[in-house]
């Protein structure tokens, strides 16, 4: 019996991660994986290899919706041309839905690299992205270290950059959160954190294909926010 247990919440911990790589179309503890400055370099060679970065994909195209004011407002800026160029290469692209299942994916995230599981990562990250995590897991083991993450607060997160880069459209979200990060020696000593509470930002970047028939966005690169 004890072993069906076993068995059935690993099955539900599967499907869990299944469906939230589907809504999102689709930290890391106290201690942050490395960003991964050679994506970033790529990412903006080819952000200028397109011209702009937020380049149109070829003839204009008609837009499927306006978007409401108050999606608008989850837009800074910056990001708003890219928005729209993204909705005219893939007319499936809802911001406000996006960014619901983006959050999803964060916390879920933060919650799978604190328990150091990497099956869980692996279905949501980039090759890129899940080396420095699990680079970070492994010296935490090796260590004989445990890590916990309890979000506290999330403030509702924002759209603060979108491109497309040919057809790869690159999203990337800000995640404002307040969180208490504690990190245990192998005594249950605390060596990093502590019961406090932090207010964070995290920028983190999703790309997808909209070319694909893969609706799946991937984590392709995170770093922290001011």
């Amino acid at each position: 019996m004890e072993y069906l247990d076993i068995l059935f919440f690993a099955l539900v911990a599967v499907f869990v991660a299944l469906r939230l790589r589907g809504v999102l179309g689709t930290r890391t503890g106290h201690e942050r994986p490395p960003e991964d400055k050679a994506l970033s370099r790529r990412n903006a060679a080819a952000g200028a290899k397109a011209g702009d970065p937020a380049a149109p994909p070829g003839p204009a195209r008609v837009l499927p919706f306006p978007m409401s004011d108050s999606v608008m407002a989850l837009i800074d800026e910056p990001a708003r041309d890219g928005i729209e160029y993204i909705r005219r290469a893939d007319r499936n692209f809802d911001p406000k839905g996006f960014l619901d299942g983006a959050q999803q994916a964060f916390e879920m995230v933060l919650d799978a690299f604190a328990r150091g599981d990497k099956q869980t990562l692996g279905m949501l990250l980039s090759p890129q992205v899940m080396a420095g995590f699990s680079a970070v897991i492994d010296e935490r083991e090796a260590e004989g270290q445990t890590h916990s993450t309890r979000i506290v607060s999330v403030r509702e997160p924002r759209i603060a950059e979108a491109r497309l880069a040919g057809s790869l459209a690159q999203v990337t979200v800000r995640f404002s959160t307040t969180q208490i990060n504690q990190t245990l020696d192998n005594q249950d000593r605390v060596i990093a954190g502590g019961a406090e509470e932090i207010d964070l930002i995290d920028l983190w970047t999703f790309e997808r294909d909209t070319r694909s028939s893969d609706p799946n966005w991937m984590l392709t690169a995170t770093r922290s926010g001011a």
